[in-house]
């Protein structure tokens, strides 16, 4: 195999080798970053309504939901069409508020027992007292729990179920970006390099390759321009050749005749 397609299929194999490690590196973090800002807004949609929340809970802290907050869960729930779910929780586990009003008031482990919760974010949530966000139905929902506190207590649980499908949007464009850069960059290098590999080493090559090819039997002698590469070496190295095998053969030459000297020599004697 020549030389070109050599470097073409290492450079091939390289590209792909870079673009796919690349792209499992940069899949996961946008993964990560994607789904953060996904949680965050979440959190910030619940934190910006929390001082009126806590005071509600503040003021009737098992009782029924309040009229306010009653419109909150309900905006939030129509006005976002990431939420799927959501249920707001007393401190102590009940229902507060509910879209199907037959739960309101039910505690967790009732609510457990007939329905049943996706995963245990709700009761991370109030013993970490921090948001919770835990994956689940094959990685396309969040279930996210983030506790209302008032004086670093656990007052009241907002718990949302939160479709991925737009942060699988934003991957996945995120991703054809990546894909359709990385192989304009790469035919940008290749190019590049292959032409740098042209001027530079098969051209040169191929010269040296026709000034071999034009060594006379008569002469002996390399026609090849001076470099100051590697290239220019082995000319260099090759001329060298040539020279000592003139110099072989002038030795030669030399021998013979003083042996026809002694012959002719002896023969007049």
């Amino acid at each position: 195999m020549k030389l070109t397609p050599k470097w073409i299929l290492w450079f091939a194999l390289v590209s792909l080798y870079a673009a796919v490690f690349g792209g499992l590196v940069y899949y996961n973090m946008f993964k990560f970053v994607f789904d953060k800002k996904l949680q965050n807004e979440m959190v910030e949609m619940v934190r910006f309504r929390a001082p009126r929340l806590v005071t509600a809970l503040a003021s009737r802290p098992k009782g029924p939901v309040t009229f306010v907050e009653a419109d909150i869960m309900k905006s939030w729930k129509n006005n976002d069409d990431r939420i799927k779910d959501l249920i707001y929780f007393n401190y102590d586990g009940s229902i507060r508020w509910h879209e199907n009003t037959q739960f309101l008031g039910k505690s967790y482990s009732d609510f457990n027992a007939t329905v049943g919760f996706p995963t245990s974010a709700v009761v991370y949530a109030i013993n970490e007292r921090s948001p919770k966000a835990i994956m689940y139905d094959d990685g396309n929902t969040y279930d996210m729990a983030i506790p209302l506190l008032a004086k670093d207590t656990v007052a009241g649980v907002v718990n949302v179920a939160v479709s991925r499908a737009s942060a699988k949007e934003l991957i996945h464009s995120a991703m054809v970006r990546y894909t359709i850069g990385v192989f304009f960059m790469i035919l940008l290098i290749g190019g590049v390099l292959y032409l740098f590999m042209l001027l530079k080493i098969l051209r040169p090559l191929d010269s040296l390759k026709d000034a071999v090819d034009a060594v006379s039997l008569n002469t002996l002698t390399l026609s090849f321009p001076a470099r100051g590469d590697e290239i220019g070496d082995v000319a260099k190295a090759i001329d060298n050749l040539l020279l000592k095998i003139r110099e072989d053969i002038k030795s030669l030459e030399n021998v013979e005749i003083m042996s026809l000297e002694k012959e002719r020599k002896w023969w007049k004697t």
